[in-house]
């Protein structure tokens, strides 16, 4: 069933770890439960018994377990190909011990007998630091610098096998031959307002990681698929930079632009991918995958929008919009979350690289926040210290600048890494940053089970190969409820949707209706393997005259248009293209085939907004306004003219109901005529693999849409600060009216937070926990939820601050938790407990300090007393009637370090 065949059941498909869990279907959720099976606390001895059964059973289904690969001529299970053919003189299906190539063992249960393990690295028994204190002493300077860039070389005599770091699996296992679950991209994972469904989602990709990895060993083993991006277990994930302003080009990769909503929504998806708990490194001895929280820091640019290249750009900000804006992410990230790794952006902050930065990847991620896991930088943003930015006078120089700052590898290429012999020979570095930034790394690869004993990496049953992906029921249920949960109703006239069951003719319009691999948004599995268009469809075409279209390999899902054939059934789906590309200005025909298409439905749905990457084809080689995607900045965020007029003509055309549905990451501009023309407008952002089905599912009923936007939609491009100010609040000399919902003194299009649904609720019944509260108290809400109408439905819990006796400039009004309701029946009532934990209302004294002066800052973030008034809801406190307040007093004030060293204690 996990396949969704009908197979006997593999155990490398069920880990033996997992016996406790089960897969709760009707959230789609992991959730720990005791088997009827086994005892609630098994013991050591049980456990080690159910270890050693799967593995021996594992060994009869494939011979090599863990990092182990089976050489293709002789069937000897050895860490490294080198010792394949002759050389071990091993039988088949041995294991040629990485401690003392001259051993066999009869299996990986019998590793433990390896010869010369004990006191090495191979240890298990060791404290991690004593392991790593014997690999930097039996390691060379040279061996260790060869380790620190991103595919790292074997280390022979070490029996430490090469390695692939880098894996791009932002939303699913990307890249990669295999057909991997994709779940939706960022942007539409923070729609979900969902702490659980962002574990699920996590948990998955994790799980796919790891099972993939040790799928891909297993069928290349000669070169171990060292050179796929994807095949790895350190996923280059999450990407957790606020959306400043919807013109960047990779707004649509991460949550939105809310630092409490990031951070919360980065929490659960980091440890639902490591499987690890809040605030320690692993929860059962070993990660699952390692996580990296991206880009440090202040990253919202990409260039070629009128402003200067990420490449080159330097980011002025102040201490306040550091530590209240920018920050509070990425320490929920390393702090709460305990990612393994974290990467340094492109640009310049306050005048210095990020990835050259002491005070930023130091004195905050390592002395303020206590982090050990390991930096590596972007793509040659170690060598753009000296490259782009200039900011050494040789390679060597920004080589030893990085190094010194706290890089602990060279993503892209080894440009930096190759000149730090001379770096050193020059005094500019030291062999111990090298042996540091070696130890970094390596202290993850301990914690991944790389180098132990393969029976007692649970994870190492786990093996998935390149296709049973593309059928696995559980992971794609986890997809569909994603899908499902971000769909966000943005206005609905008259009650315009749901569809009416009695809709026998559809019209579908617009020219990536009918293009499943646009709604997977970039950094995505299949979208980035081989062709990924499908045959176009003909003005006209309908249900009963469209050959099926053939999909290129991979996992792709159905496309708007094949899902909406799909749900109708016996109806009649006539499609239209309208524009021959997304960003056309026209129509060839006048919108003509279009207007026909709908005056013939009973009901249209019009698929309007952006694309990204190989789907902006057709204008300014995908530099156009239309156009979202990395290095590229859009001008305006207006909706495209072509897809204006579009609209125009099909109202004109039909007085059925006129859905327009949005597919894109960046908020649009949607115009005033193009509004008055919808009956309803959906947004479906990039809703992944399940997308589709989702839109199908929500359009015609089967679910309620509770949705909510991540991102301020704005009426103009004109509301926008310029692109290149980075500061947060209205600032009258540069004419910004303050960016995002927080500081934005103007009236949004759709403010943050918002969505509407199938049904009503009412909200009732507020209270908090105490009238008064000390500064490092959480502050406890309590209020009851009814739905009022007619239809179950999920709904988001809001709750909003804002802080009238703030001594230093503060949010207008910024969100403190959230809680999604899960499927809540009509008539029925909820008390909802959310907790606003005191960093959520947290000011900055000496915020206008600038320069590096700013990475000391981190004292002056300050939890003040004075009144706190609270505002529940489903919406901001603005623009959600129906809202309850209540105010609570803080009656002391104190740092946030003190608060925090309170808690630690």
């Amino acid at each position: 069933e996990d396949q969704g065949g009908a197979r006997p059941v593999n155990l490398s498909h069920h880990p033996p770890r997992l016996h406790h869990v089960y897969w709760r279907h009707a959230a789609n959720v992991l959730e720990p439960r005791p088997s009827p099976l086994m005892p609630r606390a098994p013991s050591a001895t049980l456990i080690f018994l159910i270890l050693t059964s799967a593995a021996a059973l594992h060994s009869r289904l494939d011979p090599c377990l863990g990092e182990f690969t089976r050489c293709p001529d002789s069937g000897v299970c050895t860490m490294s190909s080198h010792w394949c053919g002759a050389k071990s003189g091993c039988k088949r299906g041995q294991y040629l011990c990485p401690s003392d190539s001259r051993t066999c063992v009869d299996s990986a249960a019998d590793y433990a007998k390896c010869p010369g393990i004990k006191g090495t690295h191979l240890d298990w028994t060791l404290g991690t630091e004593a392991r790593l204190d014997f690999l930097v002493a039996h390691t060379s300077l040279s061996a260790q610098i060869g380790q620190l860039h991103n595919t790292a070389p074997e280390l022979l005599e070490l029996g430490v096998p090469e390695y692939q770091w880098l894996n791009d699996d932002q939303h699913g296992v990307a890249r990669t031959p295999a057909r991997a679950t994709v779940f939706p991209n960022g942007v539409g994972l923070g729609a979900t307002f969902s702490h659980a469904t962002l574990r699920a989602v996590g948990a998955v990709v994790g799980r796919e990681a790891r099972g993939l990895h040790n799928g891909f060993l297993a069928s290349d083993p000669r070169r171990r698929q060292m050179t796929c991006n994807g095949c790895g277990l350190t996923l280059y994930a999450p990407n957790l930079n606020l959306v400043r302003d919807p013109r960047w080009g990779r707004a649509q990769e991460v949550y939105g632009e809310d630092p409490t909503h990031m951070g919360e929504l980065v929490v659960e998806f980091v440890r639902g991918a490591q499987n690890n708990t809040a605030g320690r490194t692993d929860a059962d001895g070993y990660l699952q995958a390692g996580t990296c929280c991206k880009h440090v820091a202040v990253y919202n640019t990409e260039g070629h929008a009128g402003g200067p290249s990420r490449m080159s750009l330097n980011v002025d900000v102040n201490a306040r919009d550091l530590w209240e804006t920018y920050l509070p992410a990425f320490q929920a990230c390393v702090v709460r979350a305990r990612s393994s790794h974290a990467m340094c952006s492109y640009n310049s902050l306050n005048g210095v690289p990020t990835c050259g930065s002491r005070g930023l990847l130091t004195a905050v991620l390592r002395e303020t926040w206590r982090w050990d896991g390991f930096v590596v930088s972007d793509y040659d943003a170690w060598a753009n210290i000296a490259l782009a930015h200039h900011y050494n006078a040789t390679l060597r120089a920004g080589a030893a600048q990085g190094l010194n700052a706290g890089i602990d590898q060279e993503g892209g290429s080894a440009l930096a890494i190759s000149t730090l012999p001379a770096a050193i020979r020059d005094g500019l570095t030291t062999p111990a940053a090298v042996a540091r930034a070696f130890r970094n790394l390596f202290r993850l690869r301990l914690r991944l089970g790389m180098l132990d004993p393969p029976t007692h990496v649970s994870y190492n049953a786990l093996r998935y190969n390149a296709t049973e992906l593309a059928s696995n029921r559980r992971h794609l249920a986890v997809a569909r409820e994603a899908a499902l949960e971000l769909m966000t109703l943005l206005e609905n006239k008259g009650g315009a949707l749901p569809l009416d069951a009695k809709v026998g003719r559809l019209a579908v319009v617009g020219p990536q209706a009918n293009v499943s691999g646009v709604l997977f948004g970039n950094y995505a599995g299949s979208a980035n393997k081989g062709s990924c268009h499908e045959a176009p469809l003909r003005e006209g075409d309908s249900a009963a005259t469209t050959a099926p279209r053939a999909l290129p390999a991979g996992n792709w899902g159905l496309s708007l248009e094949a899902a909406l054939r799909e749900r109708l059934g016996g109806g009649t789906v006539t499609a239209a293209r309208g524009l021959d590309a997304i960003g056309a200005p026209e129509s060839r025909d006048g919108f003509r085939a279009a207007a026909a298409a709908a005056a013939s439905a009973d009901a249209t749905v019009v698929v309007l907004g952006l694309a990204f990457d190989q789907y902006c084809h057709g204008d300014d080689d995908g530099l156009g306004d239309h156009c979202e995607r990395e290095g590229n900045d859009r001008r305006i965020i207006e909706l495209p003219l072509g897809q204006q007029r579009m609209v125009t003509a099909l109202r004109a055309a039909t007085a059925g109901p006129l859905v327009c549905l949005l597919v894109h990451g960046g908020a649009i501009a949607i115009d005033n005529a193009t509004r008055a023309a919808c009956d309803a407008v959906l947004d479906a952002w990039y809703p992944g693999i399940e997308g589709g089905a989702a839109v199908a599912a929500t359009l015609f009923g089967d679910v309620s849409p509770a949705g909510r936007t991540p991102v301020t939609f704005y009426r103009a491009t004109a509301d926008l600060p310029p692109l290149a100010d980075t500061g947060m609040y209205p600032n009258a000399s540069s004419g910004s009216r303050g960016a995002t919902y927080r500081f934005f003194e103007g009236a949004p299009l759709y403010p943050f937070g918002h969505g509407l649904s199938y049904t009503t609720f009412a909200y009732s019944s507020l209270s908090l926990d105490a009238a008064s509260h000390s500064a490092c108290d959480a502050v406890g809400v309590t209020v009851t939820v009814t739905n009022t109408g007619s239809v179950a439905s999920d709904e988001v819990v809001q709750v909003y601050l804002k802080q009238p006796d703030a001594t230093v400039p503060a949010p207008r009004v910024r969100l403190g938790a959230f809680e999604r309701i899960k499927r809540l029946a009509p008539g029925a009532s909820i008390a909802v407990k959310l907790s606003v934990p005191p960093e959520a209302r947290a000011v900055v004294h000496g915020g206008e300090a600038t320069g590096q002066a700013v990475f000391a800052a981190s004292a002056g973030v300050t939890l003040e007393k004075g009144r706190l008034e609270i505002f529940v809801g489903g919406g901001q406190p603005d623009f959600f009637k129906g809202r309850l307040a209540a105010t609570t007093s803080i009656v002391d004030t104190k740092r946030a370090s003190a608060c925090a060293a309170q808690q630690d204690t």
